[in-house]
């Protein structure tokens, strides 16, 4: 990992100011894909400060919305996540998801997700264990159970990090108290 940043970092230091747009978003969604979201806000905050053109660009866009999403900023992600070359995307769908139940748009969140679910198998266990705990919870607060007890279902099967499992289980306990189990969901 070390060894990755240092070899796009030097990259980066190598060339002039101006050249170094492509090397940093790189490195942005290095670290974002390492879990370093305040990281790579960092980067993308240099990036637009160097070239303001490249709010237009909707990598950077939706780096951006997933680096302030993942970092509790739904409002700041929102504004990211309608530029235009986002607005028919189906992977900015998942981040919309996740954005409206932040906001606690439940409604909003699973129509988000609905269109969203297909492409979520692409991408790594632990986003795929946020994003469906988001669905899950958003489906739990208008009560539709099946849309819940289905992606609990699917968290279930993922290899998911420890603080991620234990909001699946508090999640799936009010599943299961929705459901009617009282017993199973203590």
């Amino acid at each position: 990992y070390l060894k990755q940043v240092e070899s796009q970092e030097l990259k980066i230091a190598a060339l002039p100011e101006r050249k170094t747009i492509s090397s940093r978003l790189a490195l942005a969604r290095f670290y974002l894909a390492n879990g370093l979201a305040a990281e790579a806000l960092g980067i993308l905050s240099v990036m637009a400060r160097i070239d303001q053109d490249v709010e237009k660009d909707p990598v950077f866009n939706a780096t951006r919305a997933v680096a302030n999403l993942l970092m509790g900023r739904p409002d700041r992600a929102g504004k990211d996540l309608t530029v235009h070359g986002l607005s028919q995307d189906r992977h900015a769908e998942i981040w919309r998801s996740l954005m409206h139940t932040q906001k606690g748009n439940w409604r909003k969140a699973l129509n988000h997700f609905v269109i969203a679910e297909p492409e979520l198998r692409h991408y790594p266990h632990d986003i795929q264990g946020i994003v469906r705990l988001a669905a899950a919870r958003s489906a739990l607060e208008v009560k539709n159970l099946p849309v819940a007890e289905f992606n609990i279902g699917v968290l279930r099967k993922l290899d998911l990090p420890a603080d991620i499992k234990a909001s699946c289980k508090l999640i799936e306990g009010r599943l299961l108290q929705a459901l009617g189990r009282d017993e199973k969901a203590m």
